[in-house]
């Protein structure tokens, strides 16, 4: 009975070595074309020269968290859209770098919950000018940055699907904005200049540190894409991310979607039975 053990345990290690390594080859280098989007949480900056006080607009929502002096909606959100080229390299069979550049393009509105709210265009000793306002929407355009790290975790295998985590950070710039002044009388268009004129600028720079979870979708040596979701902090407080709107705490939540192209003839080897 003894030999008939031995002879199977000689039998299972003979099998095991029969094995042979297999060796898996992928470029180290990616080029990714990103999208994505991310919402921020904060409140809207509402400019002096809109006139506080006017019981005409004061009803049944002036103490409702989501209005401002009864007549101005409070969306405390603001959205940016981007989309860039993040060039990724492998450093093994569990870890990447990335960095690159997007283009993104965020909006915020200040409106009337009824049918308008004054802005006091010129002041003097003597006299004050208002116009009649239905809305105020400013668009902003940014260039920015990212640089990431990511970890793939589970078995050191390349997976069709393969979860991920990772870390960075974010710098924008704020290159662009643009202000549409919506008048409740066309007459009141000529004064749209000197509205855009009285706004306070974003701010230029804006960072914000990144953590993300995501699946990648394809084997490394061939196309693949990625999905994740993430959540940011902005590196201060009160940034103006618009004229219109700024952070509070500095926390935002972001959905992206890459898809990358194996480039160049550096390659990562490593094996595997």
């Amino acid at each position: 009975m003894k030999n008939v053990f031995f002879i199977l345990f000689l039998a299972f290690c003979a099998l095991a070595n029969a094995q042979e390594l297999q060796t898996y080859e992928y470029n180290r280098l990616r080029i990714g074309f990103e999208a994505g989007l991310e919402s921020f949480f904060g409140s809207n900056i509402k400019p002096a020269n809109i006139r506080e006080s006017q019981s005409y607009y004061r009803g049944d929502y002036y103490y409702d968290d989501y209005y401002g002096c009864g007549y101005l909606y409070i969306d405390p959100n603001f959205t940016r859209f981007y989309i860039g080229v993040k060039p990724e390299y492998s450093l093994g069979i569990s870890w990447a770098v990335a960095a690159g550049a997007r283009f993104s393009f965020g909006n915020s509105t200040l409106s009337s919950d009824r049918d308008y709210f004054l802005w006091n265009i010129a002041e003097t000793d003597n006299s004050v000018n208002y116009v009649r306002i239905n809305k105020l929407n400013q668009n902003v355009y940014n260039i920015g940055i990212p640089l990431e790290v990511k970890y793939f975790t589970g078995v050191r295998r390349d997976y069709f699907v393969r979860q991920y985590f990772k870390a960075g950070f974010v710098l924008n710039y704020t290159f662009a904005d643009d202000v549409s002044v919506d008048f409740v009388d066309a007459r009141m268009n000529k004064y749209a200049d000197d509205v855009r004129n009285q706004f306070d600028k974003p701010n230029n720079f804006n960072g914000q540190f990144i953590l993300g979870i995501g699946l990648k979708i394809g084997r490394m040596r061939n196309p693949l894409g990625t999905v994740e979701f993430y959540i940011s902090n902005h590196l201060s407080d009160n940034m103006r991310l618009s004229s219109l709107f700024k952070m509070n705490e500095g926390i935002g939540i972001g959905l992206q979607t890459t898809f990358y192209l194996p480039v160049g003839k550096q390659k990562l080897s490593y094996q595997y039975r």
